[in-house]
């Protein structure tokens, strides 16, 4: 299992070959890779409000930035 951060990773998430099996960025979204059994890992959206500012577009839609979100692994441990 690979692991991303919604920040310039999120292209690379989104370049790799395969099946998006969660697409739910408040949850984590999960691609499983077509050449094999694994999956790669973008982290959840932390629930801190400044931080979600910083990658949700609309979240109604569950519209992130892609590549421009700034949402790094570190900000997962925020406060």
């Amino acid at each position: 299992m690979n692991v991303f951060g919604f920040d310039k990773a999120y292209d690379q998430w989104n370049r790799l070959n395969g099946d998006i099996i969660e697409d739910d960025p408040f949850k984590g979204m999960v691609k499983k890779w077509a050449e094999s059994e694994s999956c790669a890992f973008m982290f959840p959206i932390p629930l801190n409000p400044d931080i979600r500012k910083q990658v949700i577009k609309n979240a109604i839609n569950k519209l992130a930035y892609g590549g421009d979100s700034s949402c790094e692994i570190e900000h997962l441990f925020y406060g």
